[in-house]
């Protein structure tokens, strides 16, 4: 958006070379830059970056010395959001209304990624092991069940929420039931108060 600062972050790691973020405009014009000195630890690089005026950009990521660079997960989101969507996007939720949303939805639930409790912890530490076929992937449960009971009540929107019967076992579903409603005092509860939650 050409209209509003960005809160952009960097999962790295290296020899000790730096690392420099990038925009440049589309005709290759450094617009804004970024330096991080980067370890040989993994870390989370997070800055804020102001408005550029410009509503379309490159961004890259450049060294300027002889090691290695090890670069994972990227975000770039506007600081305008809400809940984690866009503006654009939550105003067409303003404007539709929904009264009820299913979550999870598709075919996502009956996956192991569809497990409530990979939906639960920061979002850039969240991993699911999906299965399909032969092939185990990782996805990431960007919206998690608490962003959504936060996003439902923020749009006034009556949640629905669904479990994988055959998926999970019984103990499963009672310690998701206890965590969506249980006492702070309970285990699963506590989990849920530990994140904000205390009902």
């Amino acid at each position: 958006s050409d209209t509003v600062t960005h809160t952009f972050y960097i999962y790295a790691r290296s020899t000790g070379i730096p690392l420099s973020i990038q925009f440049l405009d589309t005709n290759q014009n450094l617009v804004y830059e970024r330096k991080l000195e980067t370890t040989e630890n993994w870390r989370k690089y997070e800055f804020q970056v102001p408005k550029l005026n410009y509503n379309s950009l490159y961004i890259y990521f450049a060294i300027s010395d002889i090691g290695t660079m090890l670069i994972d997960e990227s975000s770039l989101m506007p600081d305008n959001n809400e809940y984690g969507i866009r503006a654009e996007y939550a105003d067409i939720f303003r404007k539709w209304k929904p009264s009820v949303m299913r979550f999870p939805g598709g075919s996502f639930v009956s996956n192991i990624g569809g497990v409530w409790w990979t939906g639960i912890d920061s979002l850039d530490k969240r991993r699911s092991p999906l299965k399909y076929g032969p092939l185990v992937v990782n996805q990431r449960m960007d919206m998690g069940f608490l962003e959504y009971i936060n996003f439902c009540e923020h749009f006034n929107i009556n949640p629905y929420i669904v479990a994988a019967y055959l998926r999970h076992t019984v103990q499963d579903h009672l310690n998701f039931l206890e965590f969506l409603m249980g006492d702070s005092t309970t285990e699963f509860g506590a989990m849920r108060a530990k994140f904000g939650r205390a009902k």
